[in-house]
């Protein structure tokens, strides 16, 4: 069994469990309690009210406002971080460079706030042979299914891809990067846009930040894909969404990422209005394991974090790297190519 630290005490730490609308489990907490390899030994936050509250309510003995004290006592295999993305970048160096170090590390995304910052976690968990994880939604159930229709049924030849999603780019918009550099490959290059109209906050999101940006882009990748990446916070609704444009048909992921559906070629009659699409194939998520589920049993037996791994903090820093590039090129307004 593996002991556990939790770092956070908030939602995606473990206080989504109590929304009714989402799938169970749908948090830290909720992931290792569920699952029977994990043991979450103590927890952690800089509020001792909340760290008392969050301890209490999910039956936790250790509660820590010192995370060195906490590393000492417990003595955890694997620490899970769940703050905001500002302070990853100290407490990752603190934990991996601990003498009671955990084998393993699992935090929130982004993996940071800066590229510099995201290279220096990276390096500082490999010198102390620290394996390291980055949330992300590699083993979401319809995102791998695209992947799986997009190679089978239209022989991977995409003319363009279209990527919407709403919130900022470090609460939401890098995990859409992340998923398009999954199924399509490295991004070479892109040019973007910032989205100028300002929005306090969001009723949909407690972590949108007024100061992080979104942008309206062109992304290419490497293998010749040029699409569109249209980050905004000007919905009232929350949005994430996918279409790949290909040679032989689309695929479009919708409702928020819970609908699939595949529209072929139809056999064409004497019309040429009958050159176009119809659906054949319809995926829902309704019955699928969550995220957080697949994530904990990712974990258990996991003991290399390569480019191999689907929770690898390598990825966690080339998507973060476009993020940068988006930014910076927002700010330019100029192409900004990336260098891995």
């Amino acid at each position: 069994m593996k002991n556990v630290l939790l770092v956070g005490c908030g939602r995606i730490a473990g206080l989504n469990e109590d929304d009714l609308y989402r799938k169970k489990p749908c948090s830290h907490i909720g992931a290792y309690q569920a699952h029977p390899a994990y043991d979450v030994k103590g927890v952690f936050d800089i509020n001792p009210k909340s760290c008392e509250t969050f301890a209490n309510k999910f039956g936790i003995l250790g509660r820590f406002n010192n995370i060195e004290k906490a590393l000492s006592e417990i003595k955890p295999e694997l620490v899970s971080i769940a703050v905001p993305y500002d302070f990853n970048c100290e407490i990752v160096h603190l934990v991996a460079q601990h003498p009671n170090r955990p084998k393993m590390i699992f935090c929130e995304k982004p993996i940071s706030n800066s590229l510099k910052n995201a290279e220096n976690m990276v390096r500082v968990c490999e010198e102390n042979k620290v394996l390291f994880y980055i949330n992300n939604r590699r083993l979401t159930d319809i995102y791998n299914k695209l992947e799986e229709i997009y190679h089978r049924e239209l022989d991977g030849e995409a003319i363009t891809v279209n990527a919407w999603c709403s919130s900022g780019l470090h609460a939401i918009g890098i995990h859409m990067i992340d998923l398009l550099r999954k199924i399509f490959g490295d991004i070479e290059w892109v040019r973007a846009k910032i989205e100028k109209e300002k929005v306090n906050t969001l009723p949909y999101s407690t972590n949108f930040k007024v100061d992080d940006p979104r942008v309206n882009a062109h992304i290419a990748f490497k293998n010749g894909i040029i699409g569109n990446f249209f980050n905004t916070a000007l919905t009232t609704f929350t949005y994430f969404e996918l279409e790949v444009l290909c040679r032989k048909g689309k695929i479009r992921v919708s409702d928020n990422g819970n609908i699939l559906e595949l529209y072929k070629t139809r056999t064409p009659s004497r019309s040429t209005l009958s050159y176009s699409l119809v659906r054949k194939k319809v995926f829902k998520t309704q019955n699928a394991e969550t995220l957080f589920a697949k994530i904990a049993k990712e974990l258990v037996h996991s003991n290399y974090d390569d480019c191999d791994h689907p929770l690898s903090a390598k990825h966690g820093l080339e998507s973060y790297r476009v993020l940068d590039a988006l930014i910076r090129s927002s700010e330019s307004e100029k192409t900004v190519w990336i260098n891995g």
